[in-house]
């Protein structure tokens, strides 16, 4: 089976019509999305419906979502929308009820090696990081620990344990492109990039995306250094 990863979407729901135009859902292919559908970028309600057209789907809770669930006091939401986005004022009960149901990991066979999905890390779920050039755990109970957060792509090996984590498909952090990965049947791993017209994503995002943001900055290195 074919399994196509991807996570960190962030309310990008551009960046995942495209990923569904290169990776046409179908049923024998198996997709996972390791968190973070919400946060920074305010098409939140669109990556919900195409998440939901999608079959077969392991879909992990992320340290975004959690936000999103979790009860906040006024000054908490301010802070958190400048941070973020002003996603986290106007919670749509339908997307949390969703959200609030998705686990924080998911261990499972998939073509015949046992994974550890999650996203951030064996470590913490939510919020570990393990990038580039982060020390790998010392021993891993699965052969392979897929993970998202650090919004870098990588492949990386310790002992018996892969290590792999797509990138960040809504706002890439590395310079590689707005990004996930497939996994053929015989685990070679391809990591991928979808197509995004950034400035037209911009003028989409209306004035919600500040010109000041760290949201935007990320937009605008990723166009710049293309």
């Amino acid at each position: 089976m074919k399994i196509v990863v991807f996570s960190d979407i962030h309310g990008n729901a551009a960046a995942l019509k495209a990923l569904l135009e290169l990776e046409p859902p179908a049923p024998d292919i198996q997709y996972i999305f390791l968190g973070d559908m919400v946060g920074y970028y305010p098409q939140e309600h669109q990556v919900l419906e195409y998440l939901k057209s999608i079959p077969h789907l392991i879909w992990i809770c992320g340290n975004h979502d959690r936000y999103y669930t979790e009860p906040h006091t006024p000054e908490q939401i301010a802070q958190l929308c400048q941070k973020y986005g002003d996603c986290y004022k106007r919670v749509d009960p339908a997307i949390a009820s969703v959200v609030s149901k998705l686990p924080t990991s998911v261990a499972t066979v998939l073509n015949g090696r046992s994974v550890l999905l999650c996203h951030g890390s064996p470590a913490d779920f939510l919020s570990g990081r393990i990038y580039p050039d982060t020390p790998l755990p010392d021993a891993c109970e699965t052969s392979v620990v897929i993970c998202g957060h650090t919004h870098y792509r990588m492949l990386r090996q310790k002992g018996d344990t892969v290590y792999l984590n797509p990138g960040s498909l809504g706002q890439p952090r590395d310079g590689k492109g707005f990004s996930y990965c497939t996994i053929d049947e015989n685990w070679k791993i391809t990591f991928c990039s979808v197509p995004l017209n950034i400035p037209q994503f911009i003028k989409d995002c209306g004035n919600e995306l500040r010109h000041d943001s760290y949201s935007y900055r990320v937009l605008e290195r990723e166009y710049h250094e293309r």
